[in-house]
Parts: structure tokens; sequence; C-alpha cells
């Protein structure tokens, strides 16, 4: 029994032993790991700031074109309004030339008209 007991004490100092190296190699690996980490998040959180940055100009833009899209807008209104203002007006002095053309008596309009497209023939020559 005294061997019994010697040797589960010796294992026991052993398995302890065991324990407190492979205690200290864990620690080293984590000590490596975080190196490894604080160099690849270094570079991330450099990443992400840039990407942030880029983030921020792309909103500046998006808000810049947002901008000059109601402005657009606001000058398609106004630009229509003004169209429909000037058809109407046209369509006023259109019935007013009529009216004005209406009111020349008969003897005092020109009988003879030439199309716009159609050249004014040149008078021939008399013969006299």
């Amino acid at each position: 029994m005294d061997f019994a007991i010697l040797a589960a004490i010796l294992a026991l100092f052993m398995s302890m032993g065991a324990m407190w190296l492979t205690g200290g190699v864990l620690k080293k690996l984590d000590e490596q790991n975080q190196i490894f980490l604080q160099t690849h998040i270094t570079s991330l959180r450099k990443d992400v700031k840039g990407m942030e940055a880029g983030l921020h100009k792309t909103g500046a833009s998006i808000a810049d074109l947002q901008n000059v899209r109601e402005g657009m807008q606001t000058r398609l209104t106004e630009h229509t309004t003004q169209i429909e203002k000037l058809k109407t007006e046209i369509a006023r002095l259109n019935k007013e030339i009529f009216v004005l053309d209406r009111s020349i008596p008969d003897r005092y309009r020109n009988r003879t008209t030439v199309a716009p497209t159609q050249p004014v023939a040149a008078k021939p020559p008399s013969s006299s």
C-alpha cells in the first residue's frame, strides 16, 4: 500500500508539473496570438477609418446631389408654369390677330398671295 500511495503522490506531482509546463506554453502562445491580432487589428482599424471617411464623403456627395436635384425639380416646375403661361399668351395673341385680320376691309386686302415656300416669279419684260 505504501507503494500505491507513493505512486499516487508521484503521479500527482507529475500531473502538476505537466499542467505548469502546459500553462507556460499556453501563456507564450497567448502572447504571440495577442501580438498577431494587434498587428492585424491595427491594419483593420485603419481600413475601417478609411471606409468611414469614404462613407462620409459619399454621404456628403449624395446630399449635394439631392440639393441639385431639388433645385432642378423646382426650375422644371417653374419652366413648366412659364411655358403654360406663354401658351396661353400665344393663344390670346392669336385670337387678337385673327380679330384684327378680320377687321381689315376686303377692299384693302391683297388678293394675290404667294406661299412662303414658293419663290416670287420675276415679271417678264414688257414688250413695248
